[in-house]
């Protein structure tokens, strides 16, 4: 995961990971990161919960990056997390956007680190054996870098011992008539 993570740092400095953005409705990709996610919460004694409306609409994003990111969400909720906790992945339509969210009842953050969590590197230092969590820094950072290539936003809320609650913000795509959608 780390080297991986290490080349697509450098494939963003480099400008040279550009996404190729095809018009998508997100209820596979979602289901099928609620499906991944869920032996390493198991493993956490962890319940994990999706939550999606009946019908989302279209964005355009690429389907591979755009999996690292959500993945390197999830991978972070459930890192974070405390045994008998819960993640929801969520998804909404709201109004010119598609709102996907990833919220944990982890050990949260502190509203001082909260501006500096998408810096590369930046780790939250925590108290007593917590320390023991592993990761390098690179997750949010690169969820931050691959949500922004998407001309979209990822905004965190979050209180110390409650959880938190990452959101992503992407614009609906208006289909072209006979547009395919993927």
């Amino acid at each position: 995961a780390l080297v991986g993570n290490l080349l697509n740092v450098s494939k963003l400095e480099t400008g040279s990971m550009s996404p190729e953005r095809n018009r998508v409705r997100l209820d596979d990709m979602l289901r099928d990161a609620y499906e991944q996610a869920l032996p390493r919460a198991e493993g956490k004694q962890l319940r994990v919960l999706l939550d999606l409306p009946r019908e989302l609409e279209a964005v355009a994003i690429d389907k591979d990056l755009f999996r690292i990111a959500l993945n390197n969400l999830l991978t972070n909720a459930i890192k974070y997390n405390r045994p008998g906790g819960s993640v929801t992945l969520a998804a909404r339509n709201e109004d010119n956007e598609i709102v996907i969210s990833v919220r944990d009842t982890g050990i949260g953050i502190a509203p001082e680190a909260q501006d500096r969590i998408f810096e590369k590197f930046y780790r939250v230092s925590e108290a007593g054996a917590a320390t023991q969590r592993g990761g390098h820094g690179l997750g949010l950072y690169l969820a931050a870098q691959i949500v922004e290539l998407h001309h979209g936003r990822l905004v965190v809320e979050s209180e110390p011992d409650v959880g938190s609650t990452f959101s992503v913000h992407l614009k609906i795509v208006s289909a072209p008539a006979g547009a395919a959608v993927l």
